[in-house]
């Protein structure tokens, strides 16, 4: 038992040496205090899906399909989703949302959502 607590000692000190010649850190980063692209590509996802008929069969490409601007606080996302219609057949439709982010409410509003299925 005596061995195993000074192995167990051993490993803790050799981890704790590696995390500060490598500069990392146990406890959690702290919170981005500013969305980015990427966070408005996951907000306009929920967006679309809230419209909908079957939101848990959509398909939502990488970021790299979306088209993503941001003009002063508010964020346009041009992408598309392939999701169930009412009769089950897989519909891709394009979108173009636009949303911004309150900083003192910390929360998303939708501006305006524009659905085109081709």
């Amino acid at each position: 038992m005596k061995k195993f607590l000074t192995f167990l000692l051993i490993i803790i000190i050799v981890i704790s040496f590696i995390a500060l010649l490598t500069n990392i850190s146990f406890k959690n980063n702290p919170e981005k205090k500013y969305p980015d692209k990427i966070d408005a590509y996951t907000m306009s996802q929920i967006f679309v899906e809230k419209q909908l008929k079957s939101p848990s069969t959509a398909k939502f490409p990488t970021t790299s399909h979306a088209t993503i601007t941001k003009v002063d606080s508010i964020y346009s996302v041009s992408c598309y989703v392939d999701a169930q219609n009412s009769f089950g057949a897989i519909i891709r439709t394009y979108y173009t949302a636009k949303i911004s982010f309150d900083k003192k409410a910390e929360n998303w509003t939708l501006r305006d959502l524009k659905l085109n299925q081709k």
